[in-house]
């Protein structure tokens, strides 16, 4: 049936990831197996079916459709995310439309971890957590969820992530949530149960000699 296909497809691809975490993976450089993008299309046609892949398999089945150039919904600490590859331009681009957010408006980083950054401030301490901090113009933040920081480590440390709801609509804590405003536009929904956090991040920007905004 299309779900134990789709849970074969999702466990070669998270073999597959998993030999990939130690080494220096750039998904502009090394093609995705056509298994990879296979299971990526399974997802896309069975949709509800598959849905529970997600959490099944862990950070793998999100980490195969976000470096095969996806959009995925995923849970954080915080509130739930729309998430998507910065290596790929077409895809941090539907964030904008699925969400409806203004072009001008940066989408942040999120980080596995402060190293990732390359940010040097002692607000770096309160990393992992609710902060997000804007310095050279990006805005980074390390997630207080070992999912999500699994998952960012399997995608190379780094995910252009959104609150996964409509602009000027309140940010979703639940998978069906998303489900409701945002998830039908994203080729992956995994469901993490509820954010413990339950509010978006603080934001804070850093200005020349590491005063804080």
């Amino acid at each position: 049936c299309a779900e134990e296909l789709g849970l074969y497809l999702a466990g070669q691809a998270a073999r597959y990831l998993d030999a990939q975490v130690n080494q220096s993976f750039d998904p502009r450089r090394k093609a995705i197996p056509n298994l990879l993008r296979l299971f990526v299309s399974m997802l896309r046609h069975y949709g509800e079916e598959l849905a529970t892949i997600g959490r099944i398999l862990g950070p793998a089945a999100a980490a195969v459709v976000l470096l095969s150039g996806g959009v995925a919904v995923i849970p954080t600490d915080t509130v739930y995310g729309l998430a998507a590859h910065p290596a790929f331009p077409e895809a941090v681009a539907r964030l904008y439309t699925i969400k409806g957010r203004e072009e001008k408006k940066p989408i942040a980083l999120l980080a596995a971890s402060a190293e990732a950054t390359g940010v040097v401030h002692p607000l770096t301490a309160k990393w992992p957590g609710g902060l997000t901090i804007v310095s050279g113009g990006e805005g980074y933040r390390v997630p207080d969820l070992e999912w999500t920081r699994r998952l960012l480590e399997k995608c190379g440390g780094l995910l252009r992530v959104t609150s996964a709801n409509l602009s000027g609509r309140v940010s979703a804590t639940d998978a069906v949530s998303t489900l409701a405003d945002v998830g039908l536009g994203a080729d992956l929904v995994v469901d993490g149960g509820v954010s413990p956090g339950g509010v978006p991040s603080t934001v804070v920007r850093l200005l020349e000699g590491g005063e804080v905004e």
